[in-house]
């Protein structure tokens, strides 16, 4: 659809969607004549023959979409510590876990497993005290928000379940015993992305989680002498990497 002329170190190019070879033999002899003889003056059979020059295409800068601009998949695995304070009591445990999360533009899905290391809980009889070990998973869908390019903010609920136990200390003769709790978790994190396509990235957040039935420790005779605390609260800190 297009031809180029060159002469003496100049080239030109025409546009000819009809293939017209007589045409384009004018054309050329035209551009030619101007080349060679630059101060001549084209005749009026050159000038008729030669169309107005072909606009150059406009040049297409093309730049990357922020991460989650458009609808696409995303996936990323992490590993973080944890640490959280009860309400009440004022119980205080760390932890580290691990997490999973997926989804397809601004929604996803989460899954973490965190272990808290135990906590001494104190009791109503002198020289007694319970320790608290959890290992709560938490499941449920993620909004992800994107404040800037580089930094990325996900809200994420849905429910934890896992295993607790309790073992008594100062009794005459110690004892534990398992449970299952089940409760509500809410989580805000912050990822920040430098540059915004990297891979690796830290991550930060705050989370509560609140178990509505609480655990109630029973010593002789039947009574009940304390109950776990009903919220967890803290924050993580770690690091993620985005597999999408």
């Amino acid at each position: 659809d297009a031809f180029i002329v060159a002469a003496a170190g100049r080239s030109k190019t025409y546009p000819d969607p009809d293939h017209d070879c007589a045409q384009r033999a004018r054309i050329a002899a035209a551009f030619i004549a101007l080349v060679l003889e630059p101060g001549s003056t084209p005749s009026e059979s050159e000038r008729a023959a030669m169309p107005p020059p072909a606009a150059t295409p406009r040049q297409e800068v093309l730049r990357p979409l922020p991460p989650g601009s458009a609808a696409l998949p995303w996936a990323r695995l992490g590993v973080r510590g944890a640490f959280q304070v009860s309400s009440p009591l004022g119980l205080t445990s760390p932890g580290a876990g691990f997490e999973i999360e997926g989804g397809w533009g601004a929604l996803g899905a989460s899954a973490a497993c965190t272990w808290f290391a135990g906590t001494v809980m104190p009791l109503p009889i002198q020289g007694a005290t319970a320790l608290l070990e959890r290992f709560p998973c938490a499941i449920g869908p993620v909004a992800r928000f994107h404040v800037r390019p580089q930094l990325e903010t996900d809200l994420k609920a849905g429910v934890t379940l896992g295993p607790m136990r309790a073992s008594g200390r100062g009794f005459p003769t110690e004892y534990g015993s398992t449970r299952l709790e089940v409760g509500a978790h809410l989580a805000i994190d912050l990822t920040l992305r430098l540059p915004s396509d990297a891979r690796l990235a830290p991550v930060a957040g705050v989370e509560v989680t609140y178990y509505p039935v609480p655990y109630n420790l029973i010593g002789a005779p039947r009574s009940v002498l304390a109950s776990t605390p009903s919220v967890w609260a803290g924050v993580t800190v770690g690091a993620c990497w985005n597999a999408l």
